[in-house]
C-alpha cells in the first residue's frame, strides 16, 4: 500500500542499526515522532542473506526459512564477515558488501512502501570500527540506493536516546556509561555530553562477549550433558548438508531458549538429530554464561575508571542491545558498580532511534562517488534506482503490529451496553521466540468438586506449567504466512469456552485465561500451549474474565450471571478475597483494576434512575463510593489522563468523562454519530493518546479523550456487524481489530485510512480475543466444543 503524499512529506529521517543477527530501522516524522519499520511482523529484520541458485539474494525471514533446507547457501551473520571480503554460498562467490547491501535494500524498500524515503539516512556502527569497516558499510548503503547515508557511533546514539527520549538529566560535562551487548559484539563506553553533542571519553570493544558467544557457552553446557549420545558429534561438527541443517536448527533452538529465559524460569529446548527435549532453567543458563557476563562488567568498570577524569559525574549506566536483556547482566552491573542500570523492554530499538537524534549534532558525510572501494565481485542492482545489471531482492513481506488484550461487549437486561475491558498490564519484553504447533492438549485432571451451596473455586494445587514430552517441535512465528494458525488445542475445555483474556507474567511470559460453561477457569502458556493451572470450580458459567494482575500477582475473575466476582492469587491459584457481589437485580460488574494501589471493581446499576456507578474494593459489602450519571447509555473502561482515573461513557448523546473516585464531571464532547445506532464503545491507547472508539452508522469513529476532540476521520465498515472490537497501539502503530458476525477477522488503521490486512474467516467460533506473543499480533479463537486456535496476524 503506497503512502499518501501528505503522509510521506512528513517523514524526515531513517535510522538503521545493521546488527549481527538483526537489523532495526526507525522512521522519524516532523515533530519528532518515531516508529520502527516492521519486517515479517517484527521490528527486527534478520540480517541473514541466502543466495538462490540463480544468484538472487534473499533476506530476512525468507532467508532463514530457505537456509534451513539449504544451509550451505545461507550466511546468517554477514556483519561478522565484514573483514572477509567474500562469502562462499554453495558454489557462488558473493561479496560481503553486496550481502550487506541486500539487507539495507530490504530496509529501503520497506521505508519507501510505508512512508516514502526521507532525505536523511543514518547508519550506526560500533564505536570500535575503523575507517575501512565504516567505509564498506557506506558503500553497501550506496549500492542499496542510500547514497547520502551518514554514520553515527552506537554509544553516541544510545546517549542521545538516554537524554532525549528517556528525558534523563544529563547536564553538559556529565556522562553516561553504555553497556552495548549485541549478538556479535560487546562495547563498553563512556559518553560525555558536550556543548556540540557528545564525546566518547573511553571505549573498549570485544568480539567474544556477544549473544552468539553466550550461545556457545550454552552449547558447551549441553555438550557436557549429551556429548556421549549417538549423533552429538555430527551436530557440533557437521560434514553433510543434512548435518548442517540439524546443526543450524540446534543453534536457533539455543538462541531462542536463551532469549526466552530472559523472562521465564525454564524452557524446553528441542535437540534435532537426537530427537529429544532438554529442560533448561534460568539458573543453569546463568551459571553457564556467568564468566562472560563478569568479563563484560569488568570491562565496563574499567572504562568508567578510565573516563573519570574527563567528566563531572556519571549520570547513569544504560543497557542497550538485545543481549543486554539477560537479567544477569543488569544484576551483575548493579552489584559491582553500586548503580542500578537503566534497562528497557526493547533495548534493541535504542540505537536506531537514538541515531536520529545524534545525527542532528553530526556534520553530514559527503555522499560517496561511484565507488571509493575496490568492488568485491560483480556489480549488483537491488531492484532500486541504481546503475545497471539488476539482481532483484524479494520485496519485503507485509508487516503487522502487536495488539494487546481484547474487549467483550455485553448487553444488560435494560439495554445499557457495557464495554467491559480491563486495565492494561505490564508490557512484554521484546524477544525473538518460537510458537509451538500445538498438538491436542488435555487439561489437568487435578481438581475437586464444590458442593451446590458453596459458590467458590477449588484451586489447582500446582500452577507449574505442564509440558508433555511430545510437545517439542516448534515453528518460528516469523515464518507464518499471515494470517495462519500457529497453535491449536483440540480440547481446552470439556464444554463451551465462553470467555478469553490474557496478560503478561514476569516469570511465565504470555498467559492466556479461558473460562467455560463448566465453571472452570484455566491458564495456559501462549507460547507453548502448556497448561499452568486450573481454578475449579464455580457453580455458574464463566462469561467474563478480567485480565487484571495487581502487584501481588492476583487475577480478577467474575461471573456475569450471578454477579459474583472472584479474586485469585496467581502463584498459588488460591482465592485471595471473599467474592465481590453486586445487586443481582440490576447491577453489573464491568471493570477491575487498581485504585490507590489496591484492587477494585466498578459496577453499574442499570435499574436505578438515573443509573448508578459503584466503585469498591474486593471483599467489601459496601462500595467505597457511589455516584449517578443521568442519561447514561454506554460505559467503557476508565482511562488515566494526567494521573487521574476517569470514567468514560455516553450520556445524552455526548461522550462524558467523570472523576472515577469522586463522581465529579470533568469534560464532555460531541459524539458526531447517532447514539441510537451505536453498538460498541471502547477506550484504550490509540496513536499514542488515550482514546475512545465507537462503532455507529457503519463506521469506526475515533476520539482523543485528552483533547476532547475527534482524533481521526471515520473508517467505513461497510455492512459488517461487529461482534468484537480491539484497540491497539504498540511500537507506535495504531490499529483496530474486529471480528464480525460472519466470524471474519479484519484489521484497520487510520494511518492507512482503512483496512490494512487480509481477512481471516473462522469456520466456528464461540468467542475471540486479540493479544500477542512476543510482540507478534495474534487472535485467539475459541471453537464450539471447547477447542481453541491461535492465528498469527499482520497489519499491512
Amino acid at each position: 500500500m503506497a503512502p499518501s503524499d501528505s503522509y510521506a512529506q512528513l517523514v524526515e529521517a531513517l535510522g538503521i542499526d545493521f546488527g549481527t543477527t538483526y537489523t532495526v530501522a526507525v522512521l522519524r516524522w516532523r515533530g519528532g515522532r518515531t516508529r520502527p519499520l516492521l519486517f515479517d511482523n517484527s521490528p527486527q529484520l534478520p540480517s541473514a542473506v541466502y543466495c538462490a541458485p540463480d544468484g538472487q539474494l534473499e533476506t530476512g525471514a525468507a532467508a532463514l526459512r530457505l537456509g534451513r533446507r539449504y544451509p550451505d547457501r545461507l550466511e546468517p551473520n554477514p556483519k561478522q564477515r565484514i573483514d572477509d571480503g567474500t562469502l562462499w554460498l554453495a558454489n557462488r562467490e558473493v561479496a560481503v558488501v553486496d550481502a550487506i547491501a541486500a539487507v539495507l535494500a530490504r530496509v529501503r524498500a520497506e521505508a519507501v512502501r510505508v512512508a516514502g524515503l526521507p532525505q536523511t539516512i543514518v547508519l550506526t556502527v560500533p564505536a570500535s570500527w575503523g575507517p575501512s569497516r565504516r567505509q564498506l558499510l557506506l558503500e553497501a548503503a550506496r549500492r542499496a540506493a542510500l547514497p547520502s547515508a551518514r554514520v553515527v557511533a552506537e554509544p553516541v546514539a544510545a546517549a542521545a536516546y538516554y537524554l532525549h527520549t528517556l528525558e534523563h538529566e544529563l547536564p553538559i560535562g556529565d556522562a553516561v556509561a553504555v553497556f552495548d551487548a549485541g549478538a556479535g559484539t560487546f562495547d563498553a563506553s563512556v559518553v560525555r555530553r558536550s556543548p556540540n553533542g557528545f564525546d566518547t571519553l573511553a571505549l573498549e570493544g570485544r568480539e567474544d562477549l556477544g549473544g552468539l558467544d553466550l550461545d556457545e557457552d550454552l552449547l558447551d553446557h549441553l555438550n557436557r550433558i549429551y556429548g556421549e549420545h549417538d549423533g552429538w558429534t555430527s551436530l557440533v561438527n557437521p560434514s553433510t548438508v543434512a548435518e548442517q541443517r540439524d546443526s543450524r536448527a540446534l543453534a536457533d533452538e539455543i538462541r531462542l531458549a536463551r532469549e526466552q529465559l530472559s523472562r521465564t524460569a525454564q524452557v524446553e529446548l528441542y535437540i534435532p538429530g537426537l530427537d529429544i527435549g532438554s529442560l533448561l532453567t534460568r539458573s543453569e543458563v546463568e551459571q553457564a554464561i556467568a564468566p562472560r557476563i563478569r568479563r563484560a562488567v569488568d570491562i565496563t568498570a574499567s572504562v568508567i575508571r578510565e573516563a573519570r577524569p574527563g567528566m563531572n559525574q556519571l549520570a547513569g549506566v544504560f543497557l542497550v542491545g538485545g543481549t543486554s536483556r539477560t537479567p544477569l547482566a543488569a544484576a551483575t552491573l548493579h552489584r559491582q558498580l553500586g548503580l542500578a542500570p537503566t534497562v528497557l523492554e526493547q533495548p534493541e530499538l535504542v540505537v536506531a532511534e537514538g541515531s536520529l537524534m545524534a545525527a542532528a549534532y553530526a556534520a553530514p558525510v559527503t555522499p560517496l562517488g561511484s565507488s571509493p572501494l575496490r568492488p568485491f565481485g560483480s556489480p549488483i542492482d537491488y531492484g532500486l534506482p541504481t546503475p545497471a545489471n539488476p539482481l532483484p531482492v524479494t520485496p519485503p513481506p507485509e508487516h503487522s503490529l502487536p495488539p494487546r488484550g481484547t474487549v467483550h461487549d455485553r448487553k444488560s437486561r435494560r439495554g445499557i451496553v457495557i464495554a467491559a475491558a480491563i486495565a492494561s498490564v505490564a508490557a512484554l519484553a521484546a524477544a525473538t521466540s518460537v510458537v509451538t504447533l500445538w498438538p491436542e492438549a488435555k487439561p489437568s485432571a487435578i481438581h475437586a468438586q464444590v458442593g451446590p451451596e458453596t459458590p467458590g473455586p477449588i484451586a489447582h494445587e500446582d500452577p507449574t506449567m505442564e509440558s508433555p514430552s511430545h510437545y517439542l517441535h516448534a515453528q518460528s512465528i516469523y515464518e507464518a504466512n499471515f494470517p495462519e494458525v500457529v497453535g491449536h488445542i483440540a480440547s481446552a475445555h470439556d464444554g463451551e469456552i465462553l470467555s478469553l483474556a490474557s496478560f503478561s507474567h514476569e516469570e511465565h511470559g504470555d498467559v492466556l485465561l479461558t473460562g467455560g460453561d463448566d465453571g472452570t477457569v484455566r491458564s495456559w502458556n501462549l507460547l507453548t500451549g502448556g497448561q499452568f493451572g486450573q481454578f475449579q470450580r464455580l457453580n455458574q458459567e464463566v462469561v467474563h474474565l478480567g485480565p487484571y494482575v495487581d502487584g501481588d500477582e492476583a487475577v480478577q475473575v467474575w461471573s456475569q450471571h450471578s454477579q459474583h466476582g472472584w479474586h485469585w492469587e496467581w502463584d498459588s491459584h488460591q482465592l485471595a478475597d471473599q467474592p465481590v457481589t453486586s445487586d443481582p437485580e440490576g447491577s453489573q460488574m464491568v471493570w477491575a483494576g487498581e485504585i490507590d494501589q489496591a484492587p477494585h471493581t466498578m459496577s453499574i446499576d442499570v435499574e436505578s434512575k438515573p443509573p448508578t456507578v459503584d466503585v469498591g474494593g474486593l471483599g467489601r459489602d459496601d462500595p467505597d463510593l457511589s455516584w449517578t450519571l443521568s442519561g447514561l447509555t454506554h460505559a467503557a473502561d476508565p482511562v488515566s489522563i494526567d494521573g487521574q482515573l476517569r470514567f468514560v461513557g455516553i450520556a445524552h448523546g455526548e461522550i462524558v468523562q467523570v472523576d472515577l473516585k469522586s463522581g465529579t464531571p470533568i469534560d464532555s464532547m460531541e459524539l458526531h454519530a447517532d447514539p441510537h445506532d451505536l453498538t460498541h464503545f471502547h477506550t484504550g491507547t490509540y496513536d499514542g493518546v488515550p482514546a475512545a472508539v465507537a462503532v455507529a452508522d457503519g463506521h469506526l469513529h475515533f476520539y482523543d479523550l485528552a483533547a476532547s476532540q475527534v482524533l481521526a476521520d471515520p473508517i467505513s465498515l461497510g455492512d459488517k456487524e461487529i461482534s468484537h472490537l480491539h484497540i491497539g497501539d504498540t511500537w507506535g502503530y495504531p490499529f483496530i481489530g474486529t471480528v464480525d458476525s460472519d466470524h471474519t477477522v479484519t484489521l484497520y488503521s487510520t494511518v492507512s485510512g482503512g483496512q490494512i490486512s487480509d481477512h481471516y474467516q473462522v469456520e466456528t467460533m464461540s468467542t475471540a480475543h486479540f493479544t500477542y506473543i512476543d510482540l507478534h499480533p495474534v487472535v485467539v479463537v475459541a471453537h464450539h466444543g471447547g477447542g481453541l486456535s491461535v492465528v498469527a496476524l499482520s497489519l499491512s
